[in-house]
């Protein structure tokens, strides 16, 4: 029975913020055959998202190039509950829209700070005026020390 799969790449993404390697951090494993057609697993650590990207990209496209069928797992939120772009009250009240809002809004920068608590204070008001449904959005950002 042939294979569905040739790799496996499983990323677990992180929220930290400032560069970051080991616990807490940015990790990726990829399962991929050798020379030899024997399973061998790898991992990387990456210090930021954008270097996670940017190595992501490169494992993909090394797979590609090889003509590998790969599974791609992400630990990390990647939906919203529906009826969110609508209550947000978005022109596209689509998740285009919703995406859209979020490309506008969020910045994260290469060194991983961001403003994602600031973008969830923001659809805290325009969907309830109150802080929630994204109780963990902080109004002010915590102080080092």
């Amino acid at each position: 029975m042939p294979r569905l799969f040739d790799a496996y790449v499983i990323a677990n993404w992180t929220a930290a913020e400032g560069k970051k390697l080991g616990e807490q951090s940015l990790w990726i494993a990829v399962a991929k055959r050798d020379v030899r057609m024997r399973l061998k697993v790898e991992t990387h650590n990456a210090a930021t998202r954008a270097d996670g990207e940017k190595l992501l990209a490169d494992i993909l496209g090394d797979l590609n190039k090889r003509g590998d069928r790969a599974l791609i797992g992400l630990d990390a939120p990647l939906g919203f509950p529906v009826g969110t772009a609508a209550r947000l009250s978005l022109k596209d009240p689509t998740w285009s829209g919703l995406w859209a809002f979020l490309a506008d809004n969020v910045r994260d920068k290469p060194d991983n700070t961001n403003n994602r608590y600031q973008v969830a204070a923001k659809m805290n008001r325009l969907m309830t005026d109150e802080a929630r449904p994204f109780w963990g959005a902080r109004p002010v950002r915590p102080s080092a020390g």
